[in-house]
């Protein structure tokens, strides 16, 4: 058996966090960093990349790795960015992702193409491209990790005209179930997180009316904060998660059971 002081433990790893450089990407990517791992940033802006990699180097590892996850070109060139830094990867968290909210009557394709380009299409591209270096890191007791990280609004319909995200994330619970039985056998977990709602910039397009719906249908009467997802993203990367895959975890504060 081992011990209980290791069995959260990333220390060593190599981690890749897209979109993380801020809200709960940004909470993952400290997290993992406190915890031992080195972890590379993705995010379009380069100078967000540097700013938040020297902010959280203050605990660890951190570097930043900037670049466009909506195209495949972009995908792409990030996949071959990181190749060239690191021989391997142990965990790909997929946090990159657009939220929008337009009346049925007028959302518009672009929205709706962007939105699943970002939100879906790069998290199975990055992927590919990528696990050559999955592979080389995982084994039986030790698999590599790809955690995607979805929304509670891929389990529940919210009331919110978002019907591009909705379905983006759905489809990605989708995507994770069906990769996890893939990977499996090549030691490879795949599991997703919906969280609820969690300060960030797609919080920020909220409205006050919206603010107050959502605490409203939260059980547990909050936001998530850091540690909230800062725990269970140590726990699927840790020795503790080895054993599991195929899973959707919701993390909302018991919004999904609410009625």
């Amino acid at each position: 058996m081992i011990g209980n002081d290791h069995l959260f433990s990333v220390s060593g790893k190599v981690a890749l966090v897209t979109g993380g450089t801020s809200g709960i990407g940004r909470m993952m990517a400290e997290s993992l960093v406190k915890g031992g791992a080195k972890v590379y940033l993705v995010a379009r802006s380069a100078d967000d990349c540097k700013r938040v990699a020297a902010e959280l180097s203050k605990f660890g590892d951190c570097r930043g790795l900037p670049g466009d996850l909506s195209t495949l070109s972009g995908i792409k060139a990030i996949a071959s960015a990181y190749a060239a830094e690191e021989s391997r990867l142990d965990i790909l968290l997929n946090n990159a992702g657009l939220h929008k909210v337009e009346p049925i009557d007028e959302f518009s394709e672009e929205s709706w193409d962007y939105t699943l380009s970002l939100n879906l299409k790069a998290a199975f591209f990055l992927g590919q491209s990528l696990l050559p270096l999955l592979r080389r890191s995982g084994s039986a007791k030790d698999p590599a990790r790809i955690v995607n990280i979805g929304s509670g609004h891929g389990l529940r319909v919210p009331r919110f005209e978002s019907y591009a995200y909705q379905a983006s994330k759905a489809g990605l619970f989708h995507l994770t179930r069906s990769l996890a039985g893939r990977l499996a056998r090549e030691h490879i977990t795949v599991n997703a997180i919906a969280p609820g709602v969690f300060l960030s910039r797609i919080t920020q397009d909220f409205t006050d009316d919206q603010v107050k719906a959502i605490a409203q249908s939260v059980p547990l009467g909050r936001y998530g904060d850091a540690d909230d997802i800062a725990g269970v993203i140590r726990f699927l990367c840790s020795r503790a998660g080895a054993y599991v895959s195929a899973t959707v975890l919701p993390v909302d504060g018991g919004w999904t059971g609410a009625t």
